[in-house]
């Protein structure tokens, strides 16, 4: 039995068919309004030619801990393997603060940020997030809020330039990034101001030499705005 933060039998819309929680009753008040009497009308002015002349031939959907099961068995197919792409992704131990933090209902929510009405405990959490960070690494900014880590590289990479000093437009970036990261970020800094150096790294252990990194700032005062290397 797969087990959540939470007990989403006590949360009516967890367990909804299609997480859409307007009932019959809800329906039909849309209908009236409309003038409709039922989905079909709704549709009544495509072409028959472009509609589905019946359902699909899909299997019905699972409830939701029959799916959560179904999702638990296809993972462990997985064969996990030892990744060296981008310094690869840790497996860390997750602390139990998780868990609660995840069972407080205002802070997590299914629904995306674009709905006011429903993104504050997901604006609360980027903030708290956010802070945390900034106290435990010293860091004048942290960003989130982002679809994927290489448009958070991206903005990362501005942020620190627009922060620095005004000739400072250069990143150091460790070549030990993904490389569909690295491609990203060169496509999203051609045309700007921001620019790019890379440092290789060591092609028998495979690390970015510190000693390097700090050459080049010295050797470049005032131009470094970043360092951007993997996560560790």
């Amino acid at each position: 039995m797969v087990q959540l933060p939470y007990d989403p039998a006590k949360i009516s819309r967890e367990l909804s068919r299609h997480y859409i929680p307007a009932s019959d009753q809800d329906i039909q008040s849309m209908f009236n309004a409309i003038g409709a009497k039922n989905f079909s009308e709704m549709y009544q002015h495509i072409a028959s030619e472009v509609k589905f002349s019946g359902p699909l031939d899909l299997p019905a959907e699972l409830e939701y801990q029959a799916l959560a099961q179904r999702m638990a068995d296809l993972a462990e197919k997985n064969q996990v393997k030892t990744s060296f792409i981008g310094d690869g992704l840790q497996v860390y131990q997750t602390h139990e603060i998780v868990g609660h933090v995840c069972s407080i209902r205002n802070l997590t929510t299914s629904y995306t940020p674009y709905q006011p009405e429903r993104s504050q405990g997901t604006l609360i959490t980027h903030w708290i997030y956010q802070s945390t960070l900034a106290q435990l690494t010293g860091f004048e900014a942290v960003n989130s809020s982002l679809y994927d880590r290489a448009s958070a590289l991206f903005e990362a990479a501005v942020c620190a330039v627009r922060m620095s000093e005004a000739d400072a437009n250069t990143v150091l970036v460790a070549g030990t990034l993904l490389p569909q990261d690295i491609e990203v970020l060169k496509t999203h800094i051609a045309h700007t101001s921001v620019k790019c150096e890379f440092i290789a790294p060591d092609e028998e252990t495979g690390i970015i030499s510190a000693t390097a990194i700090a050459q080049f700032i010295q050797s470049h005062p005032g131009k470094v705005a970043a360092v951007i290397f993997p996560q560790v």
